[in-house]
């Protein structure tokens, strides 16, 4: 059986706007993307009307084979205001006018993608902010305060009919592994809480280039719905090795990277079960730990 191919189509009008017909004597033409059967196609775009200007030959043509599409639209494109002005013969300012003009255009999304062969099933509003995406990707993690849209004045998704209306314009680390001064800190989400018969096992490897694999400490914890315990190998470890916390169907680890043998890298891996039934498996990732150390017999 032939692997399916998964396709994403990624959106730009910059590339729509250009003029291709002045170069098209001196380059080659450019290639027909193949679809089979077995394919699946995303479609990601920025704003509506990307969608259409950028993949509508790609869409029809996996309608017509039955290829399953899906188009996820991050923008409803509230802060076009040229457009806006074209329409309304006027700047549209107040920020609830803004936001009536970005549910005009997911309505006009709606309709030129009913005529491309989708239904409204298909579509994947998320309700970010135009112009701001970039800004939350590079700024706004953790912490840091919610991004505040230009035109619509809101600091979350404004829009009933979004993905997941409310939702702040932040970033959200479900899961991750990163160094802290002298830790290791782990972030994993899995898909229901721990309880007595669903467990979470952590697997957390140290590996430095001056000593042998085998002599390196190989961390598991194990974490029932109330308590865990730490195994280096067969031997049991002092729980006050990792700090454990719970959080409905969040957990978060702190292990000192001394208990890992001062690695230079880790490899970690993670999952959920019951019994033998495995529910979330994150496959093995190895994370870069850069350091200087000093060698034996050096001045300290």
């Amino acid at each position: 059986m032939i692997p399916p191919k998964f396709c994403i189509g990624l959106v730009t009008v910059a590339v729509c706007a250009t003029g291709l017909a002045g170069t098209a004597a001196t380059q080659s033409p450019i290639p027909v993307l193949t679809l089979s059967t077995n394919d699946r196609v995303l479609v990601m775009a920025p704003h509506p009307d990307d969608e259409s200007l950028g993949c509508g030959g790609i869409i029809q043509t996996a309608v017509e084979r039955h290829i399953p599409v899906r188009v996820v639209f991050f923008t409803y494109g509230d802060n076009n205001q040229w457009s806006f002005v074209l329409y309304r013969k006027y700047p549209v300012l107040e920020s609830k006018a803004v936001q009536g003009m970005g549910l005009m255009r997911h309505g006009e999304a709606i309709k030129a993608t009913h005529l491309l062969g989708l239904e409204t099933n298909q579509l994947t509003f998320l309700g970010y902010p135009d112009f701001g995406t970039l800004y939350i990707w590079n700024n706004c993690w953790g912490a840091y305060p919610s991004y505040r849209s230009m035109l619509t004045m809101t600091t979350a998704v404004p829009y009933a009919n979004a993905f997941h209306p409310g939702v702040r314009y932040t970033g959200v680390e479900w899961n991750f592994a990163r160094r802290e001064g002298d830790a290791l800190v782990l972030a994993i989400n899995v898909s229901r809480p721990l309880a007595k018969t669903v467990e979470a096992e952590v697997n957390i490897f140290g590996y430095r280039p001056d000593r042998l694999f085998p002599e390196m400490p190989k961390l598991r914890v194990s974490l029932g719905e109330l308590t865990y315990k730490v195994m280096d190998g067969l031997q049991r470890l002092d729980n006050n090795t990792a700090a454990v916390t719970y959080r409905n169907k969040s957990i978060s680890l702190r292990v000192p990277l001394s208990a890992l043998g001062n690695p230079d890298r880790v490899l970690i891996s993670a999952r959920t079960s019951r019994a033998e039934v495995p529910f979330d498996w994150v496959a093995w990732r190895i994370l870069m730990l850069p350091q200087n150390r000093v060698s034996p017999g050096a001045d300290q």
